[in-house]
């Protein structure tokens, strides 16, 4: 019993010492509020320690002239509310080749730490442009505005993992590099894609790429394009991905697969083609199966093509050949509009939604068993991959506004550490007494165990 006692009496006091330093470490992450504190978003990141948030008030700022922000501390920068709004000027570059100028414009925001976030701001580049580029891991930009004007550019790319974009709007590209990235609930003009286990699901878009990648899930998706884009979804040297209930409408192409094989092409539909649903440039292998293909704007253009199916490009090039891929899954094919077209004598097996006569794509592609009428493809079955639940970072609550002003003097914007930032008011913590009660139990724990050890002396 004794033993116990003692046993405990350890335990309760190597507990006390190990959550005396995590009490000093809360104390350490602080809020700073700009303008309060600081007059620019600029002066505030560089005052900013490790870990800490930077709440930005409602009203215009503007930003460095022909500069990049540089975020280099992992912050947490979050506007009260879509009219908090930062005006950022990147610097326009010319670079000369032969005599003639090559124009580009410089990141308007240039994020190099970990576990950074942009939340709640509306950002405007000015005239050409110019992107947010992240070179971190566990990033989030979240509930963004991103503009830069109808005559300029502007975007977010993305250079790590496990980082999220979600919920943003933006009048330019979503670009993403890396692995074990989400992109979700976005608007963006194109959402193009190089890297591995990236989610991009329910956003909205003007086209969707993969290139030189591998296992992506592209779940949920609109790629909507009036008038016709080149294509609404593009897959280059890319293998093993999955393309799962997306919406593509009003392309030249619906979707283009361009030497990329083992992909899984799910209950999507592709409608309002200009010249044909699906094209294939030497890919193989790929399941096509649940999706409907129809409404393309010349009746007599097929709904698939194959772009080498001319064989003198064929013998013109080694081993090149027709496309041959599997139409059909568990005996369930994919709608085409023109079915009772090409077979007005066809029927229905046995109320199964199928076709009696199969389907014939070309020479080495056939559906064999047709669906006879557009299939609902959000009732389709889907098993996911077990690496989209993945750990991001999620935005955080927006304190509520306003926040205590500021007591200290004036503020500028040289580089000095801050007196009046004050503990973050989310997350408050009774420091004081945290520390009184863990060192009176130290005290308490330890003597304990010097009577105790003691009275076991012979």
């Amino acid at each position: 019993m004794r033993k116990c006692l003692a046993l405990l009496l350890v335990l309760v006091f190597l507990t006390s010492l190990v959550t005396l330093p995590q009490v000093a470490v809360e104390a350490l992450f602080n809020i700073i509020i700009v303008p309060d504190d600081y007059p620019t978003l600029t002066a505030a990141i560089c005052n900013a320690s490790k870990g800490d948030t930077i709440l930005v008030r409602s009203g215009t700022y503007e930003g460095p002239i022909n500069s990049t922000i540089v975020i280099d501390k992992s912050v947490c920068i979050i506007g009260e509310n879509n009219n908090t709004i930062i005006n950022l000027y990147p610097a326009y570059n010319a670079t000369w080749i032969l005599g003639q100028p090559l124009y580009s414009y410089s990141d308007a925001i240039t994020i190099t730490a970990d576990s950074c976030s942009l939340q709640d701001l509306t950002i405007q580049m000015a005239k050409p442009g110019g992107s947010i580029t992240t070179k971190g891991n566990q990033i989030l930009i979240a509930n963004n505005r991103i503009t830069a004007g109808k005559t300029s550019a502007t975007g977010v790319t993305l250079k790590g993992s496990n980082c999220r974009v979600t919920n943003n709007v933006i009048e330019g590209a979503i670009t993403v590099n890396g692995t074990y990235n989400q992109v979700d609930a976005n608007s963006a003009s194109f959402i193009d894609v190089v890297g591995s286990y990236n989610f991009i699901k329910d956003n909205t878009c003007q086209g969707l790429g993969l290139a030189f990648s591998t296992n992506n899930v592209f779940l949920e998706n609109r790629a909507l394009s009036k008038p016709w884009g080149d294509s609404g979804v593009d897959i280059s040297r890319s293998h093993n991905n999955f393309l799962y209930k997306n919406e593509i409408s009003g392309f030249i192409y619906g979707l283009r697969f361009y030497f990329s094989s083992n992909n899984t092409i799910k209950a999507n539909t592709a409608t309002d083609s200009l010249s044909t649903s699906l094209i294939f440039c030497a890919s193989n292998d790929n399941l096509v199966s649940l999706n409907n293909f129809a409404n393309n704007t010349f009746a007599s253009t097929p709904f698939v093509y194959d772009r080498y199916s001319d064989i003198s490009i064929r013998n013109s090039i080694q081993n090149l050949t027709l496309s041959t891929n599997t139409w059909s899954d568990h005996n369930l094919g994919n709608y085409w509009g023109d079915y009772y077209t090409k077979y007005p004598n066809a029927s229905e097996i046995d109320s199964t939604g199928v076709g009696n006569i199969p389907y014939i794509i070309n020479d080495n592609n056939t559906d064999p068993y047709p669906l006879i009428t557009n299939y609902d493809i959000s009732t389709a079955s889907i098993q996911l991959p077990y690496w989209t639940n993945l750990n991001l970072p999620v935005p955080r609550p927006t304190p509520s506004f306003p926040l205590p002003l500021s007591t200290s003097p004036s503020p500028t914007a040289s580089p000095s550490p801050s007196p009046s930032a004050s503990p973050l008011p989310a997350e408050p913590f009774p420091t004081l007494a945290a520390i009184v009660i863990s060192v009176v139990s130290a005290t308490l724990v330890g003597a304990g165990l010097v009577i105790y050890f003691k009275k076991r002396k012979p």
